[in-house]
């Protein structure tokens, strides 16, 4: 299929003449929809900041523009969040020339031109032809030819001379010779090309699809060797400060087998039994009308915000950038249901009533998690939630709380759990975190919500025909785990945190936990942590920290120290949870960890590496 680059200032008659028998196509910002949606300026969201975790932007140009660096201004983190194709660019006359575009939002390094255009660009342009245009990359291979318009033809990276086009990227990608997306300074990296083009087949003819796998899942590594190690050693240890003894799958059965109210029938497509005995007690722990069970968090926090969105009629949804919604669960909001999210503060706290007012457009909801995990499960004081509540309701929104660890609020807020629900017309509690259940969370709010949220659960593929096992854990939590919580969170308070607090060098965070779950850095090097832990495990069968799932350790970026220090993501208490933001299971990783305590006023300690076990 031959691919062609035009300029969308050639007339038609030129472009017809030229290629006679090609279909012409405009990829531009003024192209007619479904196109426009290739150019850099369209509002996807989404889309990966390079060299900023967590951290998305609405458009490609939006990243080009906000990490760019002038002499008059730094990066602008606004253009992130610009949802239409204009008010994106920055210009040399209103702020001086162009000194580079920074290594991320708060990085040190100010890139070079052609180093921004691989390791920024590149990047995420091609990560929108994959995720959020790869219908229309497939319609362009079925075609027989074709011509691509861009104000310019420019497909050579290492051309100073000329602006990059997109539409001659377009090309690259569809006959997989994507460019290198390494820096120019000594430091290659791989090429990550497109898919290899591909004709679709003719009548009759068989097309081979080969395989191709990410990971090599048939070799023991040390670290899932040390991970087992862990395992083993926790299993046999007689006193947890974190976290509880690991059941095996017969012990949690004879533990389960024991409870009472077990002779009754089982639950059917989520009615009866168990699982509806779970919702009516859910409910009327947080005062609501009712309480629907959802096999997993993630779907009982999509169908809220949809019910929320159509009820407004704003897709609009205004929350925090490190909360879970957008950071752990793959944007779903975005793909499943067509919402966009906006970020009012990118700060380590809530957002303040102000700031809702200064995001300059209006929202439909507003997600308030609670307590914000990955900062370092912080909340906000009673004054400051309710002043946000009733902002959003000012603009004519409605409020929904991600409350998978809502159970552990109570204390800081002085309030009970019905009190705190009060202020949200929705809220999603789960039952494994800090209650110990096995797996499922509940959606809670008046007749209207629940309703709509029964047939979304059905669509959402989450009616299963039995879910008993986890509604009987989750009921056993509720009696069992749920009122030590509140002794838990005091004796933390009073005696463990303050102990680890005095360890030489130890630093918490935040300084005064508003729960027993927090952030504890070591200034240790990683693998002696890692071997001190396994050590007190063994020998004295005591053990420190959690030991979550096994996932892939996060890439060190380029120019990120390896350590200097090691921190525990711990909490404390007699050990009821210490919850690891992003726990992993492969010992300590090097990074430098959001929100940790300010060593200079300023700006985090720089050298620290984190614990994941």
């Amino acid at each position: 299929m031959p691919i062609h680059v035009a300029s969308r200032r050639r007339t038609t008659a030129s472009l017809t003449a030229a290629f006679p028998g090609a279909e012409i196509i405009d990829v531009t910002s003024r192209a007619p929809d479904p196109w426009v949606r290739l150019s850099p300026f369209h509002p996807h969201g989404g889309i990966p900041v390079p060299w900023s975790d967590g951290v998305t932007s609405e458009s490609v140009e939006g990243v080009r523009q906000a990490l760019k660096v002038f002499r008059d201004a730094d990066v602008d983190p606004a253009k992130l969040r610009v949802t239409s194709m204009k008010g994106l660019k920055r210009t040399v006359r209103r702020y001086g020339p162009v000194q580079g575009h920074r290594a991320g939002l708060h990085g040190d390094r100010l890139l070079p031109y052609e180093t921004a255009r691989r390791r920024i660009y590149l990047p995420a342009y091609r990560w929108v032809l994959e995720h959020r245009a790869a219908d229309l990359v497939e319609r362009l291979r079925e075609k027989d030819e074709v011509v691509l318009l861009d104000y310019t033809t420019n497909g050579d990276v290492a051309n100073p001379t000329s602006p990059l086009s997109h539409a001659a990227l377009i090309r690259l990608h569809l006959e997989g010779r994507w460019p290198d997306e390494g820096d120019t300074d000594g430091q290659p990296r791989q090429p990550r090309p497109g898919p290899p083009f591909r004709r679709p087949p003719r009548p009759g003819e068989k097309q081979l699809v080969r395989p191709r796998h990410e990971f090599d899942n048939h070799r023991m590594t040390d670290d899932q060797s040390a991970v087992q190690r862990r395992r083993a050693a926790r299993t046999t240890c007689k006193r947890l400060l974190s976290g509880d003894r690991v059941l095996s799958i017969r012990e949690r059965l004879a533990q389960l087998s024991a409870l009472d109210g077990l002779d009754v029938p089982h639950d059917f497509y989520g009615s009866d039994g168990p699982v509806r005995q779970l919702e009516e007690r859910t409910a009327a722990l947080l005062g609501k009308e009712d309480a629907v069970f959802f096999p997993t968090g993630t779907m009982a926090q999509q169908v809220a915000l949809r019910h929320h969105a159509e009820r407004t009629g704003n897709t609009a949804v205004a929350l925090h950038p490190l909360s879970h919604i957008e950071r752990h669960e793959r944007h779903a909001y975005t793909q499943l249901t067509g919402l966009r999210g906006l970020w009012p503060t990118t700060g380590q706290r809530q957002p303040t009533p102000g700031e809702l007012g200064a995001l300059g457009e209006p929202f439909g909801t507003l997600t308030v998690e609670l307590p914000l995990r990955d900062p370092g499960y912080l909340l906000p004081d009673w004054e400051e939630l309710t002043a946000l509540v009733a902002a959003a309701r000012e603009a004519g929104a409605r409020v929904h709380f991600d409350g998978a660890r809502l159970w552990n609020t109570t204390v800081h807020f002085g309030k009970r759990l019905d009190e705190i629900a009060a202020l949200a017309d929705s809220v999603y509690v789960s039952y494994y975190k800090d209650l110990g259940g096995i797996s499922g969370a509940a959606l809670a709010g008046d007749a209207a919500l629940t309703s709509y949220a029964r047939t979304w659960r059905h669509r959402y593929g989450g009616q299963l025909s039995q879910q008993w096992p986890a509604a009987i854990a989750a009921l056993h939590g509720l009696d069992t785990a749920l009122p030590r919580i509140p002794g838990l969170i005091r004796h933390a308070a009073s005696t463990l945190t303050p102990a680890l607090a005095a360890l030489p060098g130890a630093r918490l965070y935040p300084e005064v936990p508003p729960t027993h779950e927090y952030r504890l850095w070591l200034p240790h090097p990683a693998e002696a942590l890692n071997a001190a832990h396994l050590a007190l495990a063994e020998q004295e069968g005591v053990w420190f920290v959690p030991l979550g799932g096994r996932r892939p350790r996060p890439r060190r970026g380029r120019g990120q120290p390896r350590r200097a220090g090691a921190g525990v993501d711990g909490g404390g208490g007699d050990g009821r949870r210490a919850a690891l933001p992003g726990a992993g299971g492969q010992g300590l990783t090097a990074g430098i960890p959001r929100g940790a305590p300010q060593s200079n006023g300023s700006r985090p300690p720089p050298l620290c590496v984190r614990l994941t076990i």
